[in-house]
């Protein structure tokens, strides 16, 4: 019996040594080059004001409830801050005779419902201004709320309909 349990257990180890002379590996590298990451969303399309007669004697008017806390989501795999600033000087007018009337900077915004409100400026450049930071990150997802205040002014605002982009823009810091 004693010679029956040596030889299969021979033949196991054989077995064993075989199996292990018989395998093969190969390597496989991944290779990846993973970009700068940065996106800007806001949650709103447009922003709407309806001033009315006593919203002159305040000097301004908040935008709509439906506008205003809008939600700004920024993301970059880099340190990152968001800037707000408007394409033009001048609101653009239905009545052209109207045009270059209201300045750019009467729209106002402010962050998270806190501070005062600061007019949204003209630049090809928002980066240098350090007040059109809405937001910004080290890394990562963040979101802030932004609210919109119109500033009116009885010598600027001649009866018409009026239109101004402005944009977000995510730069790496």
């Amino acid at each position: 019996m004693r010679s029956l349990t040596t030889l299969v257990l021979a033949l196991i180890a054989f077995g064993a040594a075989s199996a292990a002379r018989a395998q093969s590996t190969a390597t496989v590298s991944a290779d990846v080059t993973i970009p700068t990451v940065l996106s800007v969303s806001i949650d709103k399309a447009s922003v709407s004001f309806s001033p009315v007669a006593s919203d002159y004697d305040t000097g301004w008017v908040d935008a709509e409830a439906a506008d205003n806390d809008a939600v700004l989501t920024h993301k970059g795999n880099v340190a990152h801050s968001v800037y707000i600033s408007t394409t033009s000087e001048y609101f653009d007018a239905s009545n052209p005779a109207n045009d270059n009337l209201k300045p750019s900077s009467h729209l106002q915004w402010r962050k998270d419902n806190a501070g005062s409100f600061t007019g949204i400026t003209f630049t090809n450049d928002p980066a240098v201004d350090a007040d059109a930071v809405v937001a910004n990150a080290t890394k990562g997802t963040g979101t802030a709320e932004v609210d919109y205040r119109l500033q009116l002014d009885l010598t600027t605002d001649a009866p018409d309909t009026y239109t101004l982009d402005f944009v977000y823009t995510i730069a790496a810091d």
